[in-house]
């Protein structure tokens, strides 16, 4: 994942994220790496590009890395003329996926983004709804800037388990648009999206659309009005 602002981006030592494995067999006979570029030319003038990107490529190293992504589509929008419009997600780390290790992380909005911050929490066994908080991936207190959107690595691994979730709250600030912001890829357009890096990589969160439950507000608040509880 590239986006405006990125840094280079260097895999711990002992992760690596495999071109071609037993997950992606398509591409056994034509291997290739795709890029997709987006563009803002509000004023339509005639721009060659000659950006690019530069890829190293090293044997297999001791885990297969991947990346899966949380956040919300924002299926109704955003509210226009207002400094503060909330969103948030659920990832719920799948069954299957055993325990996973995030070691990064990038989180992307656009141009309204004003905070964008996760947080990792664990059911408690045998009680209902309620969750033990884990980690933090962000914090509130962290502007983000769409001018600067980068992989940041995590000081220490955090270590997940099925079932354990991951809540992405993104706040917005809409106070100079007049008509509602759609969910989209435009830079015109918003998004919420916390890109997550981890290994030992899974067949079915390998570039997964993490979002289990969209909402409104701020999400702390929200799900514990829901009867969901936090320790």
């Amino acid at each position: 994942m590239s986006a405006k602002g990125s840094h280079p981006f260097i895999l711990p030592s002992h992760v690596s994220i495999p071109l071609i494995d037993e997950f992606d067999k398509r591409l056994e006979t034509a291997p290739r790496i795709t890029l997709e570029t987006h563009y803002t030319n509000p004023s339509n003038a005639s721009l060659v590009d000659n950006s690019g990107l530069r890829f190293f490529l090293v044997p297999p190293r001791e885990f297969a890395g991947d990346t899966f992504m949380g956040g919300s589509v924002m299926r109704h929008g955003l509210e226009p003329g207002k400094h503060l419009v909330e969103r948030f997600g659920l990832c719920r780390v799948p069954t299957q996926a055993g325990r996973i290790h995030v070691f990064g992380y990038m989180r992307h909005a656009h141009r309204r983004g004003r905070q964008l911050y996760s947080f990792g929490a664990r059911p408690v066994s045998g009680a209902k709804a309620t969750y033990t908080r884990l980690y933090n991936m962000s914090t509130p207190d962290a502007p983000f800037d769409y001018n600067l959107q980068t992989v940041q690595m995590l000081p220490k691994e955090h270590v997940y388990e099925p079932n354990d979730v991951i809540v992405t709250q993104c706040n917005y600030d809409t106070s100079k648009d007049t008509e509602r912001v759609r969910f989209g890829v435009s830079t015109d357009d918003e998004m919420c999206l916390m890109y997550t890096y981890y290994y030992p990589r899974v067949s079915t969160m390998a570039w997964h659309l993490c979002m289990e439950l969209m909402g409104s507000g701020e999400a702390l608040s929200t799900l514990t009005s829901r009867g969901v509880r936090f320790e």
